[in-house]
Formats: C-alpha cells, structure tokens, sequence
C-alpha cells in the first residue's frame, strides 16, 4: 500500500475510534439526563474547551504551519515547533486565566438562554475548562509538524484519548460524584493526547535545531486562518445558543442533531482534506497541474460519498437518532425530536465535506482571505434565511445552518477560480458524472416514497437507508467512473509530472 493510502487508513481509523468513543459520551449523557436542564449544562460545559479553542487555534494552528513546516529543512522545523510552542501556550495560558475569573461572558456565548441557577452551574464548571485549552492547543501544534512530516499515527488518536477521558467523566457523575470531576477528567485527557504527540515526534525529529522566530507573515496567516475557522465554527455554537432560548431541553436536541451528522462528516468525509493538506502545499507551486488533477479527484470522491451518505440520512434521520440516542432518559420521544431537527442539517453536512476540501487548497496556496471572504457572505445567506424562517421556531436555526453551509463552498469555489484560476468545476462537468448523480437522486425519490408508503421500525429505517446509501454509492462508483480517482487518491496510478504552469 502506498504512503498515502497508509495515512488515509491511520486518519480514518484514529478518528473512526475518536467518533465511537465520543459517540459513547453522549449516548451515557443522554441515556442519564435525556432532554433536561442537568443535560443542558453538562453539554454546555464540555463545548466550553471546544469554543475556545476552535475561537482560539482550531484549525489554523494546521493551516498556517503545515505548509510553513513543509517548506524548511528539518532543523528550521524543530525550530519552528519549539517557536509556535513557547508562543501559543504562553497567549493561551493568559485568556485562560482571564476566563476563570470571569466566566460569565464565555457561558453566554455557548448557552445564553439558561436559568439563572443553571448558569451558576455553569460558570463554575467554566473556570476549571478554560485550562484544557492550552494543552489542546499545544497538541495541535505538534500535530500539524506530525502531518508535515507524514505522520498520522498519533495524531489520529488524539480525539479518542481525549474522549476517553471525558467518557469516564461522565460515568463518575452518574455514578454520583460531583460534577467538578468533569473538570479534572478533561484535564488529564488533554495533557495526555499531547504528550502521546509529542512522545512520536521525539522520534522523527532532527538532531540540530535552527531557532525560527516568529515572523509577522506568519502571524498575519495565522490570524486570516483563524478568522475562517471561527466564522465556520461559531455556526453551530450559535445555533446551540439561540436554541437555548426556547423550552428546556432544546439546546440539547440542537446538540445531538449536530452531533448526528458530525459522525459522518468527521470519519469519513474530511478525512482526505486532512491526508491531502501536506501534499497540497508541498507541490502546488512546483507542480500545480498535477496537484489541481489530484484535487479535482479528491472533489469529485467527496461529493460522491457526501451524496451517498447525506440523502439516506436525511431520509431516516429519526430512524438513525432513534438508534443512537434513543436509550434512558432520552427515550423514543426525545430521539424523534433531535431526527426531525437534523434533517435539513444534512444539507450542511455535505457543503461542510466540500468546504473542507477547498479550504485545505487555499491553504496550501496560503490564501487566507477567500475562505474569510466566502465565509462572511455565507454567513450574511444563513443570518437572513434565520429571520425569513422565524416563524418555524427552533427549526429554523437548522435551515438557516443548512443554507450558511450550502453557500459556503460554493462562494470558497468561485473565488478560487477568480483569484487563482482554480478550474474545480470542469472536474465535475463530466457527463457520466453527472448522470452517476441524477440517477443517486432518483434512487433516494424513490426512497422516499417507500418511507411514506410503510412502516418501518426504527433499525429497519437505519438497515434500509445503509443498503440506499450503499447502492448510490456503488452507482457512483462505476456510472460515475470515479475507479481512477479512487486509485490516484490512494497512489497506485500516477500522473505523469508536468511543468507548472504560468499563473
């Protein structure tokens, strides 16, 4: 097998384990708390790290390194890890002092419609997870000088170590510990995945070091990427905010909605985006040609799978939540509510699969402006949709969520082809392609019509809409001729190497 398709493998086995594990906690937090004010801020505590960070670092702690880190020699890159270390953790450290202190803006932002008392709850749980932030901040730069090295093993498994550590958590609170125990459980999980990373990069790393300091360049990219990331993460802490206000319990089933599409989209869907990054930003000035072929194939792939997996989704979306969540105090009623909320989410699932390719390209380029651009206008498309949709209640954040991240990647698209002469689209123009994806629809059409026509039991749903899923997938795979493309993302075909070409 070659290197590539071993990275794909470790990437998509590290967080398949990651996504399980995580799927475990919140099956015990629903399973113990169902749809209540207790579930509501337990799950508004275990955001807390993740808003943080992703307001923080996310991933443009990985966007702005990785091509920095595949263009120096290896001593420059011991350098630059100790450099981006020193730095990150030092700024983080100080904010995280700042939100034990004052909690109460950061428990606003994530669930600003709680009762008072439960927001008390909340703003002491807060003052303990603002430390995991810069642990997983650290972990995220040794984990982009991982990948630039092609490295994924570690890495990968990060998320199921830290979801490990919050799975006992809960366990222990259920069991009738208190609730601080949530505190030090992601704590410990934190400092572990990173120093598993950092244990594997002792390994690779050169023996001389050449100090790199931290030049503004590489701060403004920084800051660009950043922006992107926190206008595509904050959605769905938005969306989890403003479902707050309405009836107790709605924040939680706006959470496990996200969550029902974020298995997917997080195992198999941006896997080749994160494989692919490395490779991007290694060649694309070298040979643009060729990296432009590889990611018109890594394109056309995605949407396939997104299309494949999205519409059976949405079509059982309660049979699915029903299977997932629907144990304890959660019960049958609680799941059917979080499947009909999740339905038009799986709109945003498939524009989030093609985002995340796109915006690993620009990255590569280091543009960090279209991505901002795309995101801004997106989010300006999603804002409106909420207003238009108000009467709907809860269900119109997850319309306005679903048009956000349609737009998106459509906007990134065109403004690469502006900006750079990206040409994406002609790599989805083919006509077998194209028929692959009508005749997908047609299938889910007529999906549809049975799911009116018949009864089905809750794992009925979820057997049939895995054979659906299955079956487009299988007409995508050879109407849709994407044999070649699979084998070029995997590297047993190779394409010839050709000059790059006049920008």
């Amino acid at each position: 097998m070659s290197g590539r398709g071993r990275a794909t493998l470790w990437v998509f086995g590290g967080i398949l384990l990651g996504r399980i594990i995580g799927y475990g906690r919140e099956l015990s937090i629903a399973s113990t708390f169902g749809i209540s004010g207790m579930a509501d801020i337990v799950q508004a505590a275990l955001s807390i790290p993740d808003v943080m960070f992703n307001l923080l670092a996310g991933g443009a702690v990985g966007a702005a390194l990785i091509p920095e880190f595949t263009r120096r020699s290896p001593e420059e890159r011991n350098g630059l890890h100790r450099t981006a270390l020193i730095w990150l953790i030092s700024a983080l450290v100080l904010v995280a002092i700042v939100g034990a202190v004052w909690p109460e803006p950061l428990a606003t932002l994530v669930a600003g419609g709680l009762p008072p008392r439960d927001s008390e709850l909340l703003n002491q749980l807060v003052r303990g997870l603002v430390f995991v932030v810069p642990l997983t901040a650290a972990a995220a730069v040794t984990r982009a000088y991982l990948h630039a090295h092609q490295r994924f093993a570690s890495a990968s498994v990060s998320t199921f170590i830290f979801n490990l550590g919050l799975v006992v958590g809960v366990i222990l609170i259920g069991q009738g510990a208190p609730l601080e125990v949530l505190v030090l459980a992601a704590l410990a999980a934190a400092a572990t995945s990173w120093l598993v990373q950092l244990a594997e990069s002792r390994i690779i790393r050169a023996p001389e070091s050449t100090s790199v300091p931290l030049e503004p360049a590489l701060a403004l990219r920084y800051g660009q990427a950043l922006a992107v990331g926190v206008l595509i993460f904050i959605m769905p802490v938005l969306a989890k905010s403003a479902a707050s206000h309405f009836e107790v319990g709605s924040y939680t089933i706006m959470h496990y909605a996200i969550k029902l599409i974020e298995l997917p989209l997080g195992t198999v869907l941006t896997v080749l985006s994160v494989v692919l990054l490395p490779s991007f930003a290694e060649r694309l000035e070298s040979h643009r040609d060729e990296t432009l072929a590889l990611a018109g194939s890594a394109l056309r792939v995605t949407l396939m799978l997104a299309v494949a997996i999205a519409v059976p989704l949405a079509i059982f979306s309660q049979g699915f939540a029903t299977v997932l969540f629907g144990y304890g105090a959660m019960g049958p009623d609680g799941a059917r509510r979080v499947g009909e909320l999740a339905a038009p989410l799986v709109v945003a699932m498939a524009g989030q699969a093609v985002l995340s390719l796109l915006t690993s390209l620009s990255h590569a380029k280091r543009d960090m402006v279209s991505p901002v651009v795309a995101s801004v206008a997106a989010l300006g498309a999603g804002v409106a949709t909420g207003f238009l949709t108000a009467p709907m209640g809860v269900a119109s954040i997850a319309v306005a969520y679903a048009v956000t991240f349609a737009v998106l990647p459509l906007a990134l698209m065109a403004l690469l082809q502006v900006r750079h002469r990206f040409d994406l689209v002609s790599s989805l123009a083919g006509m077998r392609f194209g028929m692959a994806l009508a005749m997908m629809c047609g299938l889910a059409f007529v999906a549809s019509l049975v799911v009116r026509a018949w009864v089905l039991t809750p794992w009925a749903q979820v057997g049939v809409g895995l054979v659906l899923g299955a079956v487009m997938l299988g007409v995508g795979f050879f109407v849709g001729q994407i044999r070649p493309d699979v084998a070029q993302l995997r590297g047993a075909k190779r394409q010839n190497q050709t000059e790059p070409a006049e920008e």
